[in-house]
C-alpha cells in the first residue's frame, strides 16, 4: 500500500541522507551565485523576484540564472550518479 511505502524505514533514511549529501555536494560545485539561487528557490522557496531583490539582479536575469543553474546541476548530478553506479 501506498502508506507502508511512505513509512519510515532504515533504508529509506539512508537514501534520504544519500540524496540530501548528493545535492549538498552538487551545489558546493556550482558557481556561487548560481548554488545561492538554487538554494533559495528550492530549499527556501523563495520566488524568482525575492531571489532578484537578494542578489541584485533583475527578474530577467534571476531567470536566466536558474535557468544555468539547473542544467549545470543535473549535469553535475548525473555525473555523480554515473560515479557511483560504477563503484556499485
Amino acid at each position: 500500500t501506498q502508506q507502508s511505502e511512505d513509512a519510515f524505514t532504515p533504508e529509506r533514511a539512508a537514501q534520504q541522507r544519500e540524496l540530501a549529501q548528493l545535492v549538498r555536494c552538487t551545489l558546493d560545485q556550482l558557481p556561487e551565485p548560481q548554488a545561492l539561487a538554487l538554494e533559495l528557490k528550492y530549499i527556501h522557496g523563495a520566488s524568482s523576484l525575492e531571489i532578484a531583490a537578494k542578489l541584485a539582479i533583475s527578474d530577467t536575469a534571476t531567470q536566466s540564472l536558474l535557468a544555468r543553474a539547473r542544467a549545470a546541476f543535473r549535469e553535475l548530478c548525473g555525473e555523480a550518479l554515473q560515479i557511483a553506479a560504477q563503484r556499485g
